[in-house]
């Protein structure tokens, strides 16, 4: 959005702003979502919800690429990252093939959750470098995140 459009043009502030609405909404989203999901017993669904939300918090910048777009998209992306991390846990646990081998089973999980983390700022750095710009960014996010609903919803059962 430029510096020049941040209030009191101070990015440190401004980031330190967004970081902060995205935290409180992640951390309402977890409490709200988790007994959601399991008040109804729909887990995947919910997971499946939060790369909606994603998808429409990807969207907003697009729309609004402004200082309130980008405070409206950290509320929602934060949102979407509290509805995810509150259930999918519970899902990746209620999908393993066996009890004997859960432990390994999650330990393999957790590295393959944490390899998209990793791999993201080289992404996100590559098509901001490769285009100048934030807008593959964000149609990127939104395509992964797409995806990531596609898959949730392709979970086939629950133990």
């Amino acid at each position: 959005v430029g510096k020049s459009h941040i209030p009191g043009g101070d990015v440190a502030t401004g980031v330190a702003t967004l970081s902060t609405i995205s935290t409180v909404a992640q951390i309402l989203a977890i409490l709200v979502s988790g007994k959601l999901a399991d008040h109804f017993d729909r887990r995947k669904a919910v997971v499946a919800l939060s790369a909606i939300v994603y998808m429409i918090g990807f969207i907003v910048p697009l729309l609004f690429p402004t200082w309130i777009g980008m405070v409206i998209y950290s509320a929602v992306s934060g949102a979407a990252a509290g509805v995810y991390f509150a259930v999918d846990i519970a899902v990746m646990s209620l999908v393993l093939p066996t009890k004997e081998n859960e432990g390994r089973d999650l330990g393999i999980l957790a590295i393959a959750t944490s390899i998209p983390a990793a791999v993201a700022p080289l992404i996100g750095s590559g098509l901001i470098g490769a285009t100048g710009s934030y807008v593959p960014l964000f149609v990127f996010g939104i395509a992964m995140a797409l995806l990531g609903g596609i898959f949730a919803f392709l979970i086939r059962s629950i133990r």
